[in-house]
């Protein structure tokens, strides 16, 4: 059970099974588990692709090549976007409970620096060494009255042998309590306050 509900472990799960059965996954988004994904922090942001551009082409495929290259935005470029579009990523510790810890990103130095700010104050709380989850921020999100929005659904599974499953008849839907707006300089720190991360709770 603590495999799937573990933020770091789950994803390194279905990052592997992404890689096996592409086509029944297809709906997992390309996910980094930092520190161990770090070398390839960069082609997310779109260094690598920029400096296979300068130098024709050429290059090695790393982390790119496959499914992964899904991280990178259209055209090649991930953090600076193509038409000058910033392109935003979000981070998540591996432990941790209404937005606690979450924070967006749009560049390596940024992310360097928050996840040191963010190891400092465990390592003066005696915790452990941080493992984050890091995925491309979507900026077109489905909305309710202009606010972000999540349903929480309960599922009894009876066992693993064939799967047999039952839903609740109750659950939760959450809103958010400020518009959304895009991430910018602007937003931002409404969004890592946890304007868009811890929202009101509504029985249904």
């Amino acid at each position: 059970m603590h495999e799937i509900c573990a933020k770091v472990r789950f994803s390194q799960l279905m990052n592997q099974a992404a890689g096996l059965y592409p086509a029944a996954f297809a709906f997992w988004p390309p996910t980094l588990v930092l520190p161990e994904d770090w070398g390839k922090v960069g082609a997310a942001f779109g260094e690598a692709a920029k400096t296979r551009r300068g130098s024709g082409g050429g290059g090695g495929g790393g982390w790119r090549s496959g499914r992964a290259a899904e991280m990178t935005a259209p055209g090649g470029t991930g953090g600076a976007g193509t038409g000058g579009k910033v392109e935003w990523f979000i981070v998540k510790p591996d432990k941790g409970s209404q937005g606690d810890g979450i924070f967006l990103t749009n560049s390596r130095e940024d992310l360097e620096s928050k996840i040191e700010a963010a190891q400092i104050a465990t390592a003066l709380n005696n915790g452990e060494p941080l493992m984050n989850v890091m995925q491309r921020y979507l900026m077109n999100p489905l909305l309710i009255g202009g606010v972000k929005f999540d349903l929480r659904l309960y599922v009894l599974m009876t066992g693993a042998d064939g799967f047999r499953t039952f839903l609740s008849k109750e659950g939760l839907v959450r809103f958010c309590t400020e518009p959304y707006a895009d991430p910018s300089a602007k937003t931002l720190s409404h969004v890592q306050a946890g304007a868009y991360t811890r929202p009101l709770f509504s029985s249904t």
